[in-house]
């Protein structure tokens, strides 16, 4: 959401598919009077053509000739991965990569950020088993770009308590790789007050 304010041509917000979920994203993006969000149910790993349907009319040229034969090469720049390892999703990472690597277009990045939550069954390492495979099965480079201790912890009883959120990106090629502006997402996200709910 905060991207779709500083300017994204389109922002594409997913979530599980339930009905409470979704209409939760829905009354965030309708409080703060966001336009140009699409916001849909998906699972991951399951046939990504809604995601990109999603973006399909996003080109320079209107023909719709041009549309109906280039929609599936338009793919997102940007994908942004907000804390979506923990040990339920442990099993799903493979299903996970799969939608990211039908998604991303061959210069985009994926931005993911990362509370670990170890428990007596899952650890650091599970987590960080997503980047190693996003490099071994698909090609991507990773990058570890900070971290940032001011994001306040919702799943903790002690609401006056922060986590640490660590930020990656993962990128094909080299060149994609901006990181000053990245940087200054990365410092807009977590100081950006315009976004409630």
């Amino acid at each position: 959401l905060v991207s779709s304010i500083h300017g994204a041509i389109r922002t594409v917000a997913t979530d599980y598919p339930d009905d409470t979920i979704i209409g939760n994203i829905e009354d965030v993006v309708k409080t703060n009077g966001i336009e140009n969000v699409a916001i849909l149910p998906y699972a991951w790993g399951t046939n990504p053509s809604l995601l990109l349907d999603a973006i399909s009319d996003i080109s320079d040229d209107s023909s719709t000739t041009n549309k109906q034969q280039d929609w599936r090469q338009q793919k997102y720049d940007v994908i942004l991965l907000a804390e979506v390892l923990w040990k339920d999703t442990y099993p799903f990472h493979c299903d996970l990569l799969f939608t990211v690597q039908c998604c991303l277009s061959s210069t985009g990045i994926v931005l993911i950020t990362i509370v670990h939550r170890p428990t007596a069954t899952h650890s650091v390492e599970q987590d960080m088993e997503f980047l190693s495979r996003a490099k071994e099965q698909y090609g991507l480079q990773c990058r570890y770009l900070g971290l940032n201790h001011d994001y306040k912890d919702v799943f903790e009883d002690d609401r006056d308590k922060h986590c640490e959120v660590h930020l990656y990106v993962l990128f094909a090629h080299e060149d994609a790789c901006i990181l000053g502006s990245i940087d200054q997402w990365w410092r807009i996200t977590y100081s950006d007050e315009r976004v409630t709910g």
